[in-house]
């Protein structure tokens, strides 16, 4: 059977903690069955209209794996396709839908059904991931951007390095 989303297969998210590789094998599984369900038209698949999510069940994903599994399928489409809009590599979509599911799980006990429905709530979710996640990709080119180009040391100046700071620290300190 083909998956959806090909890329999204435990053990290729790079750099993945566990507990994210195994929600994403947990979720791939059950998005397989799902995928089975989806009806062929001129060689475009379209999804059958997606039954309402109760906003009451999204309290209980944290202990329920039965609306866990209701939750992943309901909106596993919506927040692959946000993602997927705004970045190229399907690795990290994987890893970021990964990292807002699990973030929905520890956010599910204050979701308030008053304030809003549930896909502009996980969307939110996954729109926070996907800016922390450009922040820290941002940082990481800074810090390589500023480390090309430099010379790294070698053990004659680790060693030098080393006699200056025990100079230093056996120099006479000045009064104050």
């Amino acid at each position: 059977m083909i998956l959806k989303q090909p890329w999204v297969q435990a053990g290729r998210c790079a750099a993945a903690s566990p507990r994210k590789q195994d929600f994403v094998a947990v979720g791939v599984t059950r998005a397989a069955s799902e995928v089975s369900k989806n009806v062929t038209v001129n060689s475009r698949t379209e999804k059958p209209a997606p039954a309402l999510f109760d906003p009451a069940a999204v309290r209980r994903i944290r202990a329920d794996t039965a609306a866990l599994e209701s939750f992943y399928l309901a909106f596993y489409d919506d927040v692959v396709r946000y993602l997927t809009r705004r970045v190229g590599d399907p690795h990290d979509v994987a890893d970021l839908v990964a990292d807002t599911f699990v973030a929905a799980i520890d956010a599910a006990p204050s979701y308030d059904p008053r304030r809003g429905q549930v896909l502009p709530w996980l969307i939110g979710i996954a729109h926070n991931k996907l800016h922390r996640w450009y922040r820290q990709r941002g940082s990481d080119r800074d810090l390589a951007r500023r480390v090309v180009g430099r010379r790294w040391l070698d053990a004659d100046d680790i060693g030098q390095l080393e006699e200056r700071i025990d100079a230093a620290a056996l120099a006479p300190r000045p009064c104050r």
